[in-house]
């Protein structure tokens, strides 16, 4: 019995452990930001401070708002969402 708890706690540490390791390798991935974004970011990691990465949230704000949020707005899934809502 002992041994079958052991055997399980260790698995469970291994499916954890799995599942963190895949959280942070999404987080390791790239946004995709233009190339004014980009060379602002190389400029001010020549001095970084703890604004570093402001203007690259911002055009990325903005990008959502102006593409990726209308047509989320149009799209299956949220149509989708809201017709389950009712």
């Amino acid at each position: 019995m002992a041994d079958d708890l052991a055997s399980f706690i260790e698995s469970q540490k291994r499916k954890l452990e799995k599942e963190r390791a895949e959280v942070l390798r999404a987080q390791e991935s790239e946004v995709s930001i233009d190339h004014k974004t980009h060379q602002t970011i190389e400029e001010v990691m020549e001095e970084p401070d703890q604004t570093v990465y402001d203007h690259a949230q911002c055009h990325v704000y903005y990008v959502m708002y102006q593409d990726c949020y209308p047509r989320f707005l149009v799209s299956n899934a949220f149509k989708a969402l809201l017709m389950s809502s009712d």
